[in-house]
């Protein structure tokens, strides 16, 4: 181990200790299920309505919401559910309870000395300040920032208690290895809902229908519905296709590109009227590599279609048109992009827009956003889409810099808002929010901040909360240069001072 990299090593290893030693997913083989109660806690309300009050004094539009980062899953169930990510704060919070006080730290003159010799290596439970940490420190650090994850309802601009669960684990047989699944079931408005502990940490997507009473797994090899009642998993997809299972298919697909292996089912969303699963495979064509077909899963039927295949061709569902249509992407050979129009039957239509280097940003509901780069800016384009991809421009917003942050963030969910999280100069950091009014055309533009707020704030995030509402994170780094996120709603519906 070289100087240099020992001097890296520990200058860095706060760094990597926050960061590169993140939550991991846990093996075991245990099928018992274990069970535990999270513990409520304060209420999100009761703790920040002081510190709300006070910063929404000066601009009536910015409401408070919490200290923590609160990200939406699920947007289009019937009540969207709120995930607080652990942030810096918390690894490091974890680290300090986890220092081994039994154990005399290093002295200034060690670490000098290890800097100094080339041939001198560190272990990975020393703090740059030469205190040890505990032998199983990474197991401990993940469990403790596991028990800051919280989930929590919103009803209008109210954020509610972190939800009382029933947390339990599941073992899957993925691909490539036997997977443990961390839920929790929870109870909403009188129903019981199951749902990750850690929605970010998965070997697979989680998809949940839209009165939350159903919930799905698509892992690399399989489709799979959780059962509410006894919380077991059960196999949906059937473990053949077209007589081959799928380490055959799988086999195929690694002879033909080493470095791509077999798709089942991936980028799983509902259909239009959430009678269906949709996704990509390319379980059809393993000698594809550059080729992702369109299939449909019938949840009642349990049947499972074929809906489009072009040689070569990769399909990535972005949104639906007003008559239940697929808004799609597609990547022909590997490189040159499209948008089309998939019917439920097959059907396919180019969709015709305007302007050149054209890259779709949001859809919904039969409307699609797409910029353009033109010179030094780039210019935002509202339209309406037809089923066979003709499009009506409603409105264009050209801009200076460029954008930060694509769908499916853009439109609001009735479509009267479009917002836009861009840099006014490429070569800043800084991240301002225009809302656009598609009814009347109006720009809000949105630079300032809740008064006691720095003005070296920075917007990170923005999605939509409901109709007329964001929900906007905010960064500040605090004296250390830790990075520390809010929440806040701005809401569209009050009247600025």
């Amino acid at each position: 181990m070289n100087r240099e990299c020992i001097v890296n090593f520990i200058l860095m290893l706060m760094i990597v200790l926050l960061g590169a030693c993140s939550m991991t997913t846990s093996g075991s083989s245990d099928p018992e299920e274990k069970v535990e109660t999270v513990a409520e806690t304060e209420s999100v309300e009761d703790s920040v309505s002081a510190m709300g009050n006070e910063q929404t004094a000066g601009n009536e539009r910015w409401i408070f919401a919490s200290e923590e980062h609160l990200q939406i899953h699920w947007p289009y169930m019937a009540m969207p559910l709120l995930v607080n990510e652990p942030q810096d704060r918390d690894y490091a919070a974890a680290l300090e309870a986890l220092v081994d006080d039994s154990a005399a730290p290093m002295s200034k003159e060690e670490i000098e000395k290890i800097k100094a010799d080339p041939n001198a290596s560190m272990v990975d439970n020393v703090l740059p300040d030469g205190r040890y940490l505990q032998d199983n420190w990474v197991e401990l650090q993940n469990k403790m920032v596991e028990a800051t994850i919280a989930i929590r309802t919103t009803e209008g601009t109210s954020i509610g208690n972190p939800l009382i669960g029933r947390r339990f684990e599941r073992t899957v047989a993925t691909g490539n290895r036997d997977a443990v699944i961390k839920l929790q079931e929870i109870e909403i408005d009188g129903g019981l809902m199951i749902i990750p502990q850690n929605p970010n940490q998965l070997p697979g997507e989680f998809i949940i229908s839209p009165d939350g009473m159903q919930s799905y797994l698509a892992v690399d090899n399989a489709l799979y519905t959780i059962n509410s009642d006894d919380k077991q998993l059960r196999r949906l997809s059937s473990d053949t296709y077209n007589g081959k299972t799928y380490e055959q298919l799988n086999e195929l697909s690694l002879k033909q590109s080493p470095h791509s292996g077999l798709v089942w089912n991936a980028g799983i969303i509902w259909n239009q009227d959430y009678t269906k699963l949709i996704y990509h495979s390319n379980k059809h064509n393993p000698n594809d590599t550059n080729g992702m077909a369109l299939f449909a899963y019938d949840i009642e039927s349990g049947t499972e279609e074929l809906i489009e295949y072009t040689p070569g061709a990769d399909y990535m569902i972005k949104g639906w048109t007003a008559a239940g249509s697929m808004i799609c992407t597609k990547v022909i050979d590997g490189s040159r992009l499209t948008t089309v129009i998939v019917t439920m039957d097959g059907e396919e239509f180019d969709v015709k827009l305007e302007g050149d280097a054209k890259q779709l940003y949001d859809t919904r509901d039969g409307h699609i956003a797409y910029a353009t780069h033109e010179g030094n800016g780039v210019t935002f384009h509202i339209a309406k889409l037809n089923e066979v991809g003709q499009s009506q421009e409603i409105t264009s917003i050209p801009l200076e810099g460029g954008y930060r942050q694509q769908g499916p963030e853009g439109f609001s969910p009735d479509h009267k808002y479009f917002s836009i999280l861009y840099a006014p100069d490429d070569k800043s950091s800084k991240r301002e929010v225009k809302v656009v009014d598609l009814d009347t055309n109006e720009i809000i533009d949105i630079r300032t901040f809740p008064e006691n707020v720095p003005s070296s704030a920075n917007v990170t995030t923005v999605s939509w909360l409901r109709n007329d509402a964001l929900l906007i994170i905010l960064s500040v780094d605090d004296p250390d240069g830790v990075m520390q996120l809010s929440t806040w709603i701005y809401s569209l519906s009050k009247e600025s001072d």
